[in-house]
């Protein structure tokens, strides 16, 4: 039979699965590991423009087969990575961040629905206290709450995931001041206080609240 070696336009299937060391029925990302490796060693026994075109047959030939209905339309046709989904690489940063990085990861489901009622709870409170005291200053801010916020969601860190109370503080933290800094921009187009919504007219609750919706974001989903 003809060798592998033989000129391009002869080469077979099974000929090019022979150059490239695979299967006949391996994957995309095995022949393409393959091809990479020979590639690496050409000029010892390796012939690149044999290896490429080996590659491009197979390529070629799984198109023609996926045409045909022979393959899944998941299988990929191209030397390019796979392409990550948003929630992989939202959790490969939270990694990368300083100290140890973040994790993403929910509390048991026995433990969620307490945990999830007193975070309703705390919100309801917060925000029922811009519509109930009309008379309150503009720049009234929800201490008391966010206080008691913060606690719960350092409890809840610690019992639940077991964290650290250092580490149970900082995610604490941070989903402190991310809440409160897209409640700062909300109210910027908002402006609660010269366009009230009934009788709730404080920035400073409106950026509390969602303070408050923050923390409860990063408790329920970071550790």
């Amino acid at each position: 039979g003809r060798e592998p070696g033989g000129a391009e336009g002869q080469m077979t299937r099974p000929e090019a699965c022979r150059l490239l060391g695979v299967e006949e029925d391996a994957s995309f990302d095995e022949v393409v590991a393959r091809k990479n490796e020979l590639m690496e060693q050409e000029g010892v026994d390796v012939d690149a423009q044999q290896v490429q075109h080996a590659y491009d047959l197979l390529l070629m030939s799984s198109l023609s087969r996926r045409r045909s209905g022979e393959v899944s339309t998941s299988v990929r046709y191209a030397d390019v990575p796979r392409t990550k989904p948003v929630a992989q690489v939202a959790q490969e940063l939270l990694q990368q961040l300083p100290g140890g990085g973040l994790s993403v990861g929910k509390a048991p489901k026995s433990k969620s629905g307490v945990q999830n009622g007193v975070f309703a709870v705390l919100a309801a409170w917060t925000l029922a206290q811009g519509f109930l005291y009309s008379s309150a200053p503009v720049d009234t801010v929800p201490t008391f709450q966010l206080a008691v916020t913060g606690a719960v969601s350092i409890y809840f860190l610690r019992e639940n995931k077991y964290l650290k109370f250092g580490r149970a503080g900082g995610i604490t933290l941070a989903g402190l001041i991310a809440g409160c800094a897209v409640g700062g921009l909300l109210q910027l187009g908002l402006h609660v206080e010269a366009h009230p919504w009934g009788t709730f007219h404080s920035p400073g609750i409106l950026v509390g609240e969602f303070g408050v919706l923050g923390i409860w974001l990063a408790c329920a989903f970071l550790s």
